[in-house]
């Protein structure tokens, strides 16, 4: 036991990390929510644009080794709504109590391949894809590879992520394509390519790595060219002898449109790795209730995971609740757990059906 303490001792000594004061409007609630988050700037960046609705302050309180950060967050419980910390295991085992969660940083995504067709949704963009009559081609030149990089990976990303996105560096890119073995597969309407998915070939799943649409185009979605992306490296993976492929990351958050896309298509998801956030909910005041109902999350506990769910105890029946549990109990979850918000009380309580 003493040795441990010693190790810990040693490791909060090197472990420190930036500590912000957020607040601002919650967007649904229109009442402010005050947060403390602790982490990376990209991740801060994603976790405000869940919660705000605009216009918020972000104040940095300073950098924070494993013993100030912890005597702020208890110093400072009745001031602050919310409160993330990004973390790994030795983060989770200091800071998390039994009422916290834990948030995976990301979520993987296989699917079997060929993509089957098996909802109206699919159908539909199937449909749109055979109208517009979509082909696809795999890049070879350079001039290809610069023009899928510069006008349709960049250009997506931005308009996609903003100030949260993490962007592949094209060097890097272009390290994979001809070392690697990474291949540029690119969506076409009447031969120009509007669309373009990087494949990457490590081990004996292939990875959908990078996605981009030319100049973002929003009229390009009307083509289907989103699902074409993943049906045609669907098609083209299945003809090369695999049986699944990697649909790429996403984020924790089951309002995220990108998982639920990848979802409609049957994908499996998982955690990433062991990083994620710390989430501790201080208050259930209007602000938190009008974020934790808008965004539900996964929770992952020993190597389970579990969506979740928040509402009011009032405004939802068994009915509503199992159509809610459809949409976000996603294949690969243990289950999706249901919580009320307790009346008179800053506790989220379980309910089982």
């Amino acid at each position: 036991m003493q040795l441990l303490k010693t190790i810990f001792k040693a490791l909060s000594t090197f472990w420190k990390t930036e500590v912000w004061e957020l607040s601002g409007l919650e967007f649904q609630s229109k009442t402010t929510c005050t947060v403390i988050y602790a982490g990376r700037d990209v991740h801060k960046n994603y976790i405000a644009n869940l919660i705000y609705s605009g216009e918020h302050s972000e104040t940095l309180l300073g950098t924070y080794n494993f013993w100030a950060l912890r005597r702020l967050i208890h110093r400072t419980k009745v001031q602050y709504d919310l409160v993330f910390i990004e973390g790994q295991n030795l983060q989770q085992w200091w800071y998390q109590s039994a009422s916290d969660f834990f948030i995976p940083l990301w979520l993987g995504a296989k699917a079997a391949i060929p993509l089957k067709v098996t909802n109206r949704s699919t159908k539909d963009d199937t449909r749109r894809m055979r109208k517009y009559n979509l082909d696809y081609r795999l890049a070879n030149t350079v001039a290809e590879y610069d023009h899928f990089y510069h006008q349709m990976y960049l250009s997506s990303m931005a308009q996609r992520h903003e100030d949260r996105a993490i962007i592949m560096a094209y060097d890097k890119m272009m390290a994979e394509i001809t070392t690697n073995g990474a291949q540029l597969l690119l969506v076409a309407l009447e031969e120009q390519a509007i669309a373009g998915t990087i494949i990457l070939k490590h081990g004996s799943t292939p990875t959908l790595w990078s996605t981009g649409i030319l100049n973002a185009d929003p009229d390009y979605w009307k083509t289907g060219v989103a699902s074409a992306s993943y049906v045609f490296c669907a098609q083209y993976l299945a003809e090369q002898g695999y049986k699944e492929m990697d649909m790429g990351l996403s984020r924790a958050f089951l309002s995220d449109g990108v998982l639920q896309y990848k979802k409609k298509w049957n994908a499996r998801f998982t955690a990433v790795g062991r990083s994620g956030f710390i989430f501790k909910i201080n208050s259930l005041r209007e602000a938190s209730k009008g974020f934790l109902q808008r965004h539900p999350f996964v929770h992952s506990r020993q190597d389970a995971i579990y969506g979740v769910v928040c509402f009011e105890s009032d405004s939802e029946t068994e009915e509503t609740l199992a159509k809610k549990g459809s949409r976000y109990d996603l294949s690969g979850f243990n289950a999706c757990r249901f919580f009320k918000f307790g009346e008179g009380s800053n506790r989220l309580e379980e309910v089982n059906f």
